[in-house]
């Protein structure tokens, strides 16, 4: 975007979905590694503060352009990089319970 230059609808959704998918992944690590310290709260502890916190975030951004005409573009991307955010979420999840079982049938 030049100096100057408002930015179109397009190029303030990528920006706030590029953003909020960034700040997911990251997130998601985080409470992951979090929960390797008690594995046994993983499965409510992750998707609790995940969702919390993707909510929290998304408020937050729509909240920054209230004012703006491109609020209702931006609002798009980011419910879909919700969306994509939870199946991301959901993967991992089940990622990590089939690891759960295999590292528990390898110690029977």
């Amino acid at each position: 975007m030049a100096p100057g230059r408002e930015a179109s609808a397009e190029e303030l959704a990528q920006l706030a979905g590029g953003a909020f998918q960034n700040y997911a992944e990251r997130l998601l690590e985080e409470l992951l590694t979090a929960a390797d310290e008690s594995p046994e709260f993983a499965e409510v502890w992750v998707p609790r503060q995940f969702s919390d916190a993707m909510d929290r975030a998304g408020a937050a951004m729509r909240e920054a352009l209230t004012d703006s005409r491109h609020r209702h573009a931006v609002a798009q991307e980011l419910q879909r990089k919700m969306f994509e955010a939870e199946l991301m979420l959901r993967r991992a999840m089940k990622m990590r319970a089939s690891a759960d079982r295999v590292r528990g049938i390898a110690a029977s």
